[in-house]
């Protein structure tokens, strides 16, 4: 059965093969837009820290230390109004 062969048949088997061109350079990508589109928005901080019965190390029992912050932000629609929340994790170790 040879339903889908017009392609072969229509073909110019004479015909050149198209020539492949290499591209040799790279695109840089553009900065990050968003914290000046972010700019004047009122903001608002959550900050998510672990309460003092959780800051003991479960391997040998010792406090937790504060060590650095993890910050994520989003943008939250209000109606009409529109504020970036700012949520702040603290790592501990």
């Amino acid at each position: 059965m040879q339903l889908f062969n017009e392609t072969e048949k229509e073909a110019d088997a004479s015909a050149k093969e198209p020539e492949l061109e290499e591209i040799t350079y790279k695109r840089r990508k553009s900065k990050g837009q968003r914290d000046i589109q972010l700019e004047g928005l009122e903001e608002e901080v959550v900050e998510h820290r672990l309460s003092s019965e959780e800051q003991v190390c479960s391997c040998c029992g010792d406090n937790l230390h504060e060590m650095s912050t993890e910050e994520r932000r989003e943008l939250k629609i209000f109606p009409a109004k529109a504020k970036v929340l700012k949520h702040i994790k603290y790592v501990y170790s």
